[in-house]
């Protein structure tokens, strides 16, 4: 993604509707991702629903995969079928549970 190109939501295309999406920005923690299904969700700090998060949104930021509990700062749009992370700000990796740790 260059940095004039609008970011992009999964499966949008232009004629979803009449308007570029509003994009804002959101803290939260990742909740869970399945690198094998290639998304997962994080639970938004403020009184919002949980927040997409596709692997392609990941990759884009240069980052892999997101661990459980990882503290993650992203932009978010809101789309018919929810919120979706469309760029990964930060990411906090020193409060993730790692896979090594799970029970």
């Amino acid at each position: 993604m260059g940095g004039n190109e609008p970011p992009r939501l999964e499966g949008y295309t232009q004629g979803d509707e009449e308007t570029t999406p509003e994009v804002f920005e959101v803290s939260g923690s990742v909740k869970w991702f399945d690198p094998s299904k290639g998304y997962g969700f994080i639970v938004p700090d403020e009184d919002l629903p949980d927040v997409l998060l596709h692997v392609t949104c990941l990759r884009h930021g240069g980052f892999q995969t997101a661990s459980e509990g990882t503290r993650v700062v992203c932009e978010v749009v809101k789309s018919s079928r929810g919120l979706q992370a469309v760029r990964i700000c930060s990411m906090d990796n020193s409060t993730a549970i790692l896979p090594s740790e799970l029970p």
